[in-house]
């Protein structure tokens, strides 16, 4: 049965082989196989110990398309969570309350006030905190809290309740296989699901971005 505990041992078996390649104007940024599981490990962790969200409950993802946002939606099944992804960049929230909202925009969740807990994190593909203005009272600070965690999923038992199954639903066409050229979190979510579940790997680059062939490629290369 396919579910996010058998992605994430897919993900750990992948090893140093890369799993999730991102292309942006910052870079290219790929991330093995061991990386992804780690990362998603520890966000599930600081979603159940810091966050206090309890397995069931509804996670919002406000954040743009980036390899992170795929991470902590990843990481928050993981948790057992149901994870939600608002149409369009998430600056028109529908308002209905959940348990926790990630946002790259702290002010917004606090002003919609649509949610118990609030975590920011910083979109900087090397921050190791917050690196924006103060954050209001009561938000978490997503990048440096997750860098306490275990690097190991501690839980094995909460991603059973998350709605991993609607994100893994379908099939992928062969060019989803191949790159990935999309602006839509949702649908990079979808396909990273149905990828790493078996093993495969996923290449990302934004909408109208060229992405330059090996040979005559200008980007400086980043591995985590």
């Amino acid at each position: 049965m396919k579910n996010a505990l058998v992605l994430y041992q897919a993900l750990v078996d992948m090893g140093a082989r890369p799993a999730l390649t991102w292309y942006s104007s910052q870079g290219r940024m790929e991330l093995s196989g061991a990386v992804v599981a780690n990362h998603c490990a520890k966000i599930a962790a600081f979603l159940a110990e810091e966050a206090w969200v309890e397995a069931g409950e509804q996670a919002r993802l406000s954040l743009p398309c980036h390899w992170k946002s795929v991470l902590w939606a990843l990481g928050a099944m993981l948790a057992g969570l149901q994870v939600e992804i608002p149409s369009g960049d998430g600056s028109e929230e529908d308002g209905s309350q959940v348990a926790v909202m990630v946002t790259n925009h702290p002010e917004r969740a606090e002003e919609t006030d649509c949610a118990r807990e609030v975590v920011a994190l910083d979109m900087n593909p090397l921050a190791f905190g917050w690196t924006g203005a103060d954050l209001p009272d009561g938000v978490l600070d997503g990048s440096a809290g997750q860098l306490s965690q275990p690097d190991v999923l501690v839980d094995a038992e909460r991603h059973v309740s998350s709605n991993f199954g609607q994100w893994a639903s379908g099939e992928l066409s062969e060019a989803e296989r191949g790159l990935l050229v999309s602006a839509s979190l949702d649908e990079v979510l979808r396909c990273a699901c149905l990828q790493f579940v078996r093993g495969g790997s996923l290449v990302v680059a934004p909408a109208g971005f060229a992405v330059p062939d090996a040979e005559g490629a200008q980007l400086v290369t980043l591995r985590l």
